[in-house]
């Protein structure tokens, strides 16, 4: 674990190194925390010691700023005494803990001990990710998304999490009934304080067994969410599911980009409608502005009905079409009102066999080992 001490000075980093100097690799010493973005920019250590001072507000509106740019980067406050003014303050801010020089040395060490254990992994899975976008709302991204983690979870032993990007205006959670705690916003803005075991157990399991990170709703609460945020959730998750499945919504910003972006397959889901085709085409043009490798996306007809020339569909959404789901509206909203997945409400019906056999395609798809994933982050800078 690299650790960077920011806020002391020269000698007293000094001794504080010699203090933890067997559990941590020497990350840098910085005097004047408020140059600290750049330093961790530069150095990116897996963790800083934060001196607070004689004014902590200042230090922990620094450090929530630098755990909102820098997923991954762990905090420790270090402050001269407690009180319960500032241990309101850290938590808010989300420090990773809290070290107290009043306790002495024996404090830092515990401190250092306890963030080396709490990132301690599971072994890691390599989870394949698959991203759902939609050409243009109402299209059932949604529909789709959740019955694909219900597939791909009815295979043996394998752990699937389904997560709603269409943040702030997401509603998977309250389709199947379940309380979003906690949610994805959560792991977003506070990801770096989890443990293997949090990434692995946390989100809600649904019935048919994949596990949902939803969201609440709650605007008043949530907070800006960056490209970087999405890229570091979407590998950690990877790291602790067979499977992650990405409800991405219908709009193109910096969320859905960066997700696409993190994800081994796009699915633009689109149906027969001039509009629907026009949107997918693009989607299209902008996942190649990211130059992701081809196939940059591939297409998934929604709500097929009949015979579709699916040659017209690929000519007017310049999309691979790899998969049809029928146009079962009945099932898919009797499902809905139930709070459950047509593998449980209607499990003879065509439109889950289609869905099930998207999934045999997906658990087919095979990735290189030179895979390449250029984030959106680095690409929209």
């Amino acid at each position: 674990m690299r650790m960077m001490i920011a806020g002391l000075s020269e000698a007293d980093s000094k001794l504080v190194f010699d203090t933890v100097g067997p559990l941590v690799e020497h990350g840098g010493v910085l005097p004047d925390w408020r140059h600290l973005q750049k330093a961790v920019e530069q150095a990116r250590p897996d963790t800083v010691m934060l001196y607070l001072g004689a004014r902590p507000g200042q230090a922990l509106t620094m450090a929530r700023h630098i755990m909102a740019l820098y997923p991954s980067v762990a905090i420790i406050g270090l402050a001269d005494s407690e009180s319960p003014e500032l241990v309101t303050l850290a938590t808010e801010a989300g420090l990773a803990d809290l070290a107290l020089l009043e306790h002495g040395t024996e404090e830092l060490v515990a401190s250092v001990r306890r963030l080396a254990k709490r990132h301690v992994q599971d072994p890691v899975a390599e989870g394949h990710v698959a991203a759902l976008i939609g050409a243009k709302g109402g299209v059932g991204t949604t529909t789709v998304a959740i019955n694909l983690a219900a597939e791909l979870a009815s295979k043996p032993s394998l752990r699937v999490v389904l997560v709603d990007l269409h943040l702030y205006l997401g509603d998977i959670a309250a389709n199947l009934d379940l309380v979003p705690d906690p949610s994805a916003l959560w792991f977003l803005t506070r990801g770096g304080q989890a443990d293997a075991a949090m990434w692995s157990r946390g989100p809600p399991r649904h019935r048919a067994g994949f596990q949902v990170l939803g969201l609440d709703g709650d605007l008043r609460t949530a907070e800006q969410v960056n490209a970087e945020q999405i890229v570091f959730m979407i590998d950690a998750l990877r790291a602790h599911f067979d499977y992650v499945v990405l409800d991405c919504g219908s709009n193109m910003g910096e969320i859905s980009l960066a997700a696409c972006s993190a994800a081994d397959d796009r699915f633009i889901v689109v149906t027969d409608e001039l509009s629907a085709l026009l949107g997918a085409r693009r989607r299209v043009i902008a996942l190649t502005a990211l130059d992701l490798p081809a196939p940059v996306g591939y297409g998934l007809l929604n709500r097929a009905a009949g015979d579709p020339d699916v040659k017209a569909i690929e000519d007017a959404s310049k999309l691979q079409i790899v998969a049809q789901v029928s146009n079962a509206w009945r099932h898919v909203h009797d499902a809905m009102e139930r709070a459950q997945v047509l593998c449980e409400s209607a499990p003879n019906s065509q439109v889950r066999a289609d869905i099930a056999r998207l999934a045999e395609q997906i658990t087919g798809l095979h990735v290189g080992e030179d895979r390449k994933k250029k984030a959106f982050f680095s690409f929209f800078r």
